[in-house]
């Protein structure tokens, strides 16, 4: 039910008095054109014309002057209120259509490992060697599985046509043992965590070079997210471009990039 407000009653207000004092004058003009002031002197009618006429006036600029003010108040509340629309509308656009530049994002810029694997419960992670991660949040990893949670970690075979592609490409590398001595000291680090945890821990090797890693954090669960990282002819994995889709704002590039983990897990042989 709508709440009646005090300006809804001003409004009525004024409403009712510019009615009356429009109507009033020329109420009383018919009058005295009809003959109904039945006064001897004439000057008398005279001035009860005048005294009701003034009065009717005065009534009406009164409300015209209530009115006027009720509306000033209105619009300069109804530009406030259109201005914060415009702007909601602006921001629900850019939401829709955004630019490219404000969907693919350097990873300077995405939330780093820490804040991504806190509270997280399943992780399936693919890249080309994994040593920053597998140096830096290795605790992280271990937190989650000590709490019943999973990981699935997808790398390059070191020794492999692909891993000299890969260092080829990528970092530029023209000799990839260093490449390969990066992959098989990742793989020490999670085959420690795995031979702790052998049921929730898996690690397959790829015998080809996918065109991006990903990051596919509680998946199938409300929180989910799946980070994208674009292999480009770029050494630093901080320039290359960068994503993250969810499932409740990206329903369909999330399931598409979520079930290309998969396709690679599948294809992928255990270690």
């Amino acid at each position: 039910m709508r709440t009646i407000h005090w300006r809804d009653w001003l409004e009525a207000v004024a409403a009712l008095l510019t009615v009356a004092g429009l109507i009033l004058p020329v109420a009383i003009l018919a009058g005295v054109s009809a003959g109904l002031w039945d006064s001897k002197d004439p000057l008398q009618d005279i001035r009860h014309v005048l005294e009701l006429v003034s009065g009717a006036v005065s009534g009406f600029m009164l409300a015209a002057g209530i009115a006027l003010f009720t509306l000033r108040r209105q619009s300069v509340a109804n530009g406030k209120r259109t201005a914060e629309v415009e702007k909601s509308i602006q921001t629900l656009q850019s939401m829709i259509f955004p630019e490219v530049d404000g969907v693919l994002k350097r990873r300077e810029v995405m939330p780093g490992w820490p804040l991504t694997l806190r509270g997280g419960r399943r992780l399936s992670l693919s890249g080309m060697s994994l040593r920053a991660f597998s140096l830096e949040n290795l605790g992280d990893l271990e937190r989650i599985l000590e709490a019943g949670g999973s990981c699935r970690v997808l790398l390059i075979e070191p020794g492999s046509k692909s891993s000299a592609v890969a260092a080829l490409n990528f970092l530029n590398h023209s000799d990839p043992s260093e490449y390969d001595r990066d992959v098989r000291q990742s793989l020490d680090r999670f085959t420690s965590l795995r031979n702790r945890y052998p049921t929730q821990m898996q690690i397959r090797l790829l015998d080809h070079v996918p065109a991006m890693s990903l990051a596919v954090v509680d998946q199938g669960l409300p929180e989910a997210r799946t980070f994208v990282e674009f292999y480009t002819y770029e050494s630093s994995s901080n320039a290359r471009p960068h994503l993250e889709l969810r499932p409740a704002t990206s329903p369909v590039w999330y399931g598409y990039f979520t079930n290309q983990f998969e396709k690679m897990w599948q294809r992928a042989t255990n270690y």
